[in-house]
């Protein structure tokens, strides 16, 4: 799976990049510390999480396109995934894969 691919090479999201965009993109940060992988979004309304082993997607009204998809550095594990949603800050913590580590 390649980055978000809306309008080109440039328009892709890198992991461990902070993104924010004029074009209200909403504000992510990808950090690893240890064997686990941190991912931390502002939306301005509720939104639905799929982690997967190399992504996570969110969707929903309060999400840009409907669709936002974020590229991980590392292949995680997606069953052990927490997922926490508070004024507008969802909080993704999930552990790296083994054959990631």
């Amino acid at each position: 799976m390649t980055p978000r691919n809306v309008g080109g090479p440039d328009d892709r999201r890198k992991a461990g990049e902070v993104i924010h965009t004029e074009s209200g993109d909403p504000v992510v940060d990808v950090l690893i510390h240890g064997e686990t992988v941190f991912v931390t979004a502002e939306f301005p309304a509720d939104v639905a999480v799929d982690v997967e082993a190399t992504r996570v997607v969110f969707r929903g009204s309060g999400v840009p396109r409907g669709y936002f998809p974020v590229d991980l550095p590392w292949l995680v594990e997606p069953e052990r995934a927490t997922v926490r949603a508070r004024n507008g800050v969802v909080d993704i913590t999930v552990p790296k894969a083994p054959s990631s580590l």
